[in-house]
C-alpha cells in the first residue's frame, strides 16, 4: 500500500518508527527502574509486556489509517463507485 505512494507515506511511516523506538525505550527504562527496586515478578514483566504491546498496537492502527488515506485519496476517483 505504501510503495505505490512512496513519497507520501515515508515521512508518516518514519515518524511512527521513531515514536515506536523512542515510546518503548521510555517503557523498558520505566520498567527496568521497577524491577531493581522490586523482586522480579511475572506480574511485573507481564504488565510491562501488555503497556508495551497495547501502545503499539494503538499505534500501528493510525499508522494503517493514514496510509490509507494517502493511498485512496491518490486512486483514481478517489472513494467514487467507479473505482470498483
Amino acid at each position: 500500500m505504501a510503495d505505490k505512494n512512496y513519497n507520501e507515506s515515508i515521512p508518516v511511516i518514519e515518524e511512527y518508527q521513531n515514536l515506536i523506538s523512542n515510546k518503548t525505550h521510555e517503557h523498558i527504562n520505566k520498567f527496568d527502574k521497577k524491577l531493581n527496586k522490586e523482586n522480579i515478578e511475572t506480574k511485573l514483566i507481564e504488565e510491562a509486556n501488555n503497556e508495551i504491546a497495547e501502545f503499539v498496537k494503538k499505534e500501528t492502527n493510525k499508522l494503517l489509517s493514514k496510509v490509507l488515506h494517502i493511498s485512496s485519496m491518490k486512486m483514481k476517483n478517489s472513494f467514487s463507485r467507479s473505482d470498483a
